[in-house]
């Protein structure tokens, strides 16, 4: 019923002992497997483990190397499409706080094979962030230090946010919890730091809790894209795990409602009906 996150999903996750680890690492076998379905030959992903501190609270799991990444093979510089992809919210300069020394994200990482080289030529990485590495999150720091080093050796960030309960990572997009206007639940942002670091640019894309997650143009190298369908792989993740899909029901009443704007409430209200109304 939900076209993009499931808020009933969601509320429950971010719960303590809800749940957000086996979603977390579910969601990240699911993008590495659609992401190796659309790659070009020469480019694969790799499940690893994350640069980030992936918790809820402080019960912290160190993890030394991003979720999934990209390698590329050989180079075969062009373009490649796989559909239209959704135009950003905002394009944003680079956070110039980067350019400062502090620490590191979550991510799925996409390499580019190289030849008698393994894993390849790191391009892109693919973050889905957890609480413990947000603002005020306990590891924030740590953080925010991997992103800067990942910008400066010209890697493509990607990182996707379903925490409506925590500030934005990036202080120039409107707070959900601050209920500042234009917020949104959730977000994804795409940091492309070349050619150099300051000239780089993000780019915010902004969703709704009544809005589909939207389809991502991937940077890769040498002028390379593909698009690739975050809703998909959201789906894939919760179709894929039984107790997900428990979770997910929305005939349940949801967590912790009041985490939601009150319009984002009546709208959760509003499709819970229309799902109710078309059962009948």
């Amino acid at each position: 019923m939900y076209p993009g996150v499931n808020a009933h999903l969601n509320s429950r996750l971010l719960q303590p002992d809800g749940g957000w680890e086996m979603f977390h690492a579910e969601h990240i076998v699911a993008i590495r497997q659609l992401l190796d379905a659309i790659l070009p030959p020469h480019y694969y992903a790799a499940s690893e483990k994350s640069l980030q501190v992936s918790a809820v609270d402080d019960r912290a799991v160190r993890r030394a190397i991003p979720d999934i990444g990209v390698y590329q093979t050989d180079p075969h510089p062009g373009t490649t499409t796989n559909g239209s992809a959704t135009a950003p919210t905002a394009i944003l300069p680079i956070d110039n706080t980067l350019l400062d020394d502090e620490a590191l994200p979550h991510a799925v990482n996409i390499y580019r094979l190289e030849a008698g080289k393994m894993p390849g030529h790191l391009v892109t990485r693919l973050e889905v962030l957890s609480p413990a590495n947000k603002p005020g999150g306990s590891h924030y720091a740590a953080y925010r230090q991997g992103r800067r080093e990942t910008l400066r050796e010209l890697i493509n960030l990607i990182e996707i946010d379903y925490l409506h309960t925590t500030h934005p990572i990036e202080s120039r997009i409107p707070s959900y919890p601050d209920q500042e206007t234009a917020a949104t639940p959730y977000y994804v942002l795409i940091t492309d730091p070349h050619p150099e670091l300051l000239e780089g640019k993000t780019a915010h894309f902004a969703v709704a809790v009544d809005q589909p997650l939207p389809r991502l143009t991937i940077l890769l190298a040498a002028g390379e894209t593909i698009i690739f369908d975050l809703q998909a792989a959201y789906h894939q993740t919760v179709s894929n795990a039984r107790i997900l899909r428990l979770l997910a029901d929305p005939t349940q009443p949801l967590a912790q409602p009041e985490r939601y704007s009150t319009a984002d409430q009546t709208r959760i209200h509003e499709m819970i009906r229309q799902h109710r109304t078309s059962l009948n």
